[in-house]
């Protein structure tokens, strides 16, 4: 999954956001981020602007999709990203300065026109216009909805620093994403702003914040057991506008809540509201270890907290036998037993039985696994949350069981009118491929990067540095170079090349699956080099002296395969001149010249061929040496013979002559 085309576009510019906003951490906003850290901007030139930088948190990756969408794309009422990207060893998104204080300072509670007019309104068109660009906000609530004064519109904090919902307290979300981890809540639907305005709406008119005294997990039960208006407002008394309007913006089911074009107009929207039946209530309840279900959203919570005895009770076919004769519901009773007898006689495990019976007994509850609920879409910020060193390893392995098992499909089968089945199926098959792919282009690591667009390596080669983007990758790496910790490292590990291959740079994928498995150092140094050449070729990167110093003691090693002495000498006084400026791709070329060795090895072949043929001749000479030995003496004998006599016979020459 490559990151989104704005997101490159984005990136750090000598520090610069999108080349034109400078984070000045000096100056923190207070207040202004809802809950995340918020700082003073500049211009390139050191200028004040009216804006601010939100910073995203480790392991909670902002939204690429809606970033995407909104970038300078501005929503009335609404602080709109302009920009976003890396600053030192942080990724900040920038967004115009709040209008004014957060509502949640307010002394006292507010009017119904204020209700109406100054909150409503102006958030209902933010919401409206946020639906057209199919993109949602999931940061409701009052430290996050700002005004100036008095009587003038409020406006909608920053809702796109961090995964959907993360910051929201339970009481501002629907029982069923309330229940998920804050990272696993999914970007949901522009519904779920509709109900976290209504208790914001509530939470303003009581002039308190309604359930207080409750923990997370009381507020959820609370919910779940009267209904979420009933739960919320209880013996308040409300003005019947108001009272009226929230009934239908805290409808359980998504589907009857209105929609925010409606709510611009408030006479429509209450007089369309869709009233909501109570959850039928057994006879009597069902223990399930420590708890007792009263209703089916009970039974399906309790079922999810505690798998192993749901799953006890679903096989013993307890449960069935409560759905008949104390809730009276004999067809959901049959229904039940239809999906769990089979899973039960082919011993399913047990987080599957119960998934699949949860989807069934209660259709507007999410996915639970492992004990755990989450919504499809949030798999990705639950990973990045979970698996990491201080992350959440049993967490970690249930996700990984989860996708590996393609859990979500058997889910999604058994409430089909609430889903795109064929989208969740796709998502669900290409997120196990990821995760069943071996070395480092695959694995957990890889799907955490595809899943977060936006989430920051986490090599520890980078030092701290922040780098969301490909194109980021050699710069912190040179930079990295310079410090001389980080040398003893190598410049590319298994996590940098789960980052690359989960941003999608396919070409240099089977490098990096080679790149895992080999363990000659000489290979590891070329097959890190032809990496990192390929990213500075397609970036057109400047050059990375630094880098180039620290790939040379790793790649060094690859320039004595020359056999030639000759041209040994020659490469390796060229690698130390190519390693000097910084050109990787040049430095590749000299490692990994297929023609040239090519050539150094038909000639090593050539020497070798000759150096065997003297081989054979010395063999050859030194197999006949007694024989010519022997021939020598004989004939040498034979020589000094012939001289003998031709001695004597001219003694007898020169005394007959003489």
């Amino acid at each position: 999954m490559a990151t989104p085309q704005n997101a490159r576009d984005q990136g750090p510019q000598a520090g610069l956001i999108g080349g034109l906003y400078a984070v000045d951490i000096g100056h923190p906003i207070a207040d202004g981020g809802g809950g995340l850290d918020s700082f003073a901007v500049n211009d390139r030139n050191g200028a004040r602007l009216g804006l601010m930088a939100v910073q995203v948190r480790d392991h909670a990756p902002a939204r690429a999709s809606e970033l995407l969408a909104l970038v300078s794309s501005p929503v009335e009422h609404v602080m709109t990203p302009l920009a976003h990207g890396a600053a030192g060893s942080g990724y900040f998104v920038i967004c115009p300065l709040p209008a004014g204080a957060p509502i949640s300072a307010s002394a006292t509670a507010w009017s119904e026109a204020a209700l109406l007019d100054d909150l409503l309104r102006p958030a209902a068109v933010a919401l409206d216009r946020l639906a057209d660009r199919r993109a949602t906000h999931r940061a409701i609530r009052p430290n996050n909805v700002f005004r100036h004064k008095a009587g003038e519109f409020v406006t909608l904090g920053m809702g796109w620093a961090g995964p959907p919902a993360a910051l929201q307290p339970a009481i501002f979300e629907p029982p069923y994403v309330a229940v998920c981890p804050p990272s696993a809540r999914g970007a949901g639907s522009i519904a779920d702003d509709v109900y976290a305005l209504g208790v914001t709406m509530l939470t303003m008119a009581l002039g308190r914040r309604p359930m207080e005294g409750l923990d997370d997990t009381a507020i959820i039960r609370r919910k779940l057991e009267v209904g979420s208006y009933a739960a919320l407002v209880g013996d308040a008394r409300l003005p019947p506008m108001i009272g009226d309007l929230l009934s239908g913006m805290l409808a359980e089911d998504p589907d009857h809540r209105p929609h925010p074009g409606m709510l611009i107009d408030p006479g429509s929207a209450r007089g369309r509201r869709v009233a909501a039946r109570p959850p039928r209530r057994a006879q009597r309840s069902l223990d399930i270890g420590i708890t007792q279900a009263w209703t089916l959203r009970n039974l399906a919570d309790n079922l999810g907290h505690d798998p192993e005895q749901g799953a006890r009770l679903l096989r013993l076919g307890v449960i069935d036998t409560w759905l008949r004769r104390q809730l009276g519901d004999p067809g959901l009773a049959a229904r039940l037993d239809e999906i769990s007898r089979p899973l039960a006689a082919d011993g399913a495990d047990d987080h599957l039985l119960v998934a699949r019976a949860i989807a069934l007994l209660d259709p507007l509850a999410p996915l639970w696994w492992g004990g755990q609920a989450l919504w499809p879409d949030g798999i990705g910020p639950a990973l990045a949350e979970a698996d990491r060193p201080a992350g959440d390893p049993t967490r970690a392995q249930a996700l990984r069981g989860l996708i590996d098992a393609e859990i979500v499909t058997a889910w999604i089968a058994q409430r089909p009118e609430r889903s795109d089945i064929a989208a969740v199926k796709a998502a669900a098959s290409t997120q196990r491929g990821i995760l069943r792919q071996r070395g480092w282009g695959g694995g957990i690591a890889a799907l955490r990067y595809a899943l977060n667009p936006l989430l920051p390596c986490a090599s520890a080669v980078l030092a701290g540095q922040t780098v969301v983007r490909s194109a980021d990758l050699l710069p912190a790496l040179e930079a990295a170079a310079g410090r001389p910790e980080q040398r003893r490292l190598v410049p590319l590990d298994a996590e940098i090349g789960a980052f690359l291959s989960g941003r999608g740079e396919t070409a240099l994928l089977p490098d990096i699956a080679a790149l895992s498995s080999v363990t000659d150092p000489t290979q590891a140094g070329a097959l890190q080099l032809r990496i990192l050449a390929g990213l500075q070729a397609q970036f057109l990167a400047p050059p990375l002296p630094q880098l180039a110093a620290w790939l040379g003691e790793h790649a060094g090693p690859a320039v004595a395969v020359w056999r030639s002495r000759t041209r040994r000498a020659r490469a390796e006084a060229a690698f130390q001149e190519l390693r000097q400026t910084g050109n990787l791709v040049a430095l590749l070329r000299l490692v990994d010249d297929p023609q040239a060795l090519a050539a150094d090895r038909r000639d090593a072949q050539t020497a070798l061929q000759n150096v065997a043929a003297i081989d054979q001749e010395l063999s050859g000479l030194l197999h006949g040496a007694p024989a010519r030995a022997s021939f020598a003496r004989r004939v040498g004998y034979e020589l000094t013979t012939a001289l003998a006599l031709t001695a004597l016979t001219a003694s007898v020459v020169v005394l007959a002559i003489g």
